[in-house]
């Protein structure tokens, strides 16, 4: 993985994101309270859902796109 690499600034970033929302108690209580069909029209459920995403997506690129050492040693050891 590159120093500079776009994926891991992306990786930080959206959990930057997530640990700041989780420091919001108004949020965190809004979310709590949140019923399960409400969801999906939720502009603060929504906005997690597309930091976890952003997370997964940096983090498959990290492990499996940027570096074939790293892919191998995932494959190797990361992977049961």
């Amino acid at each position: 993985m590159a120093r500079n690499s776009p994926s891991a600034r992306a990786l930080l970033d959206s959990y930057e994101a997530f640990l700041s929302l989780l420091e919001n108690e108004e949020l965190r209580k809004h979310l709590d309270n949140l019923k399960i069909e409400q969801a999906r029209g939720d502009s603060v459920f929504q906005e997690v859902r597309q930091m976890g995403h952003s997370f997964q997506d940096a983090l498959t690129r990290i492990l499996f796109d940027e570096s074939k050492e790293v892919r191998d040693l995932v494959r190797k050891y990361g992977i049961f």
